[in-house]
């Protein structure tokens, strides 16, 4: 899955930065959840991830429960079996 990027283009003169270019390509998840409501895109997440899906999701859900103000459930026991699961692998 394509991870995305940022890119930096600095202009220079006179040893000082004159001119900034960002460009960002965004990850195909990213562009695969557009438009969709919040919860429905939080449930998609983990399925587009093939590694590591439990700590996807648990990053969703954090991000969610965070911009709601609300605290997080704590993932931590999920994801932390799937690292081990993973690296075992």
């Amino acid at each position: 899955m394509d991870p995305g990027s940022i890119r930096l283009d600095l202009g220079w003169a006179q040893g000082r930065i004159v001119a900034l270019t960002i460009v960002h390509h965004q990850p195909q998840a990213a562009r695969l959840l557009r438009g969709l409501p919040v919860a429905e895109a939080v449930a998609r997440l983990p399925r587009l991830f093939s590694l590591c899906s439990r700590a996807q999701g648990a990053a969703a859900r954090s991000a969610q429960l965070a911009a709601t103000g609300q605290a997080s459930e704590g993932d931590d026991a999920a994801v932390a079996a799937e690292a081990a699961q993973e690296h075992l692998w």
